[in-house]
């Protein structure tokens, strides 16, 4: 399985100020130049700061009766997350996967052949009985294979 977070990033770029001395014409294309390199890093910043799915490495996922953990690999090492399902608020299965919503974080995608059973484990779990009624997707894709 695939694992993913929507999510905006927070983009930081830092141009250290100097001095240049030269001739009028010398200064003025420093200035120019300057400006319109200014204008491309802030272009490129608002690019990657758009909301999107950021994925990581998804090592293992638990399904248990209260939340999901997710073990997944980042730069600083090994981490556990877990979700419970108390707090997601929309389960959606798409053809890209699984994707739930919660209260107070960032929506999570789960992509691959395991996804559909995740969701329809998860919805039995938070919605109950009601869970083909709240997520419709689910009876489609009892039947898509």
């Amino acid at each position: 399985m695939r694992y993913a977070r929507f999510s905006q990033a927070d983009i930081f770029w830092h141009e250290s100020p100097g001095v240049v001395v030269g001739s009028p014409q010398f200064v003025t294309g420093y200035l120019i130049g300057s400006m319109a390199r200014r204008a491309y890093k802030n272009q490129q910043a608002r690019r990657l700061s758009q909301p999107r799915w950021w994925p990581t490495e998804l090592l293992r996922v638990v399904v248990t009766s209260r939340r999901l953990w997710c073990q997944i690999g980042e730069s600083g090492g090994v981490r556990w997350l877990n979700f419970n399902y108390d707090t997601v608020t929309r389960l959606d299965l798409t053809t890209d996967g699984l994707i739930l919503s919660f209260l107070a974080s960032d929506p999570l995608r789960l992509s691959g052949s395991w996804a559909p059973w995740c969701a329809a484990v998860i919805a039995h779990l938070r919605f109950g009985r009601d869970a083909a009624a709240v997520v419709p997707a689910l009876h489609r894709a009892a039947f898509a294979r």
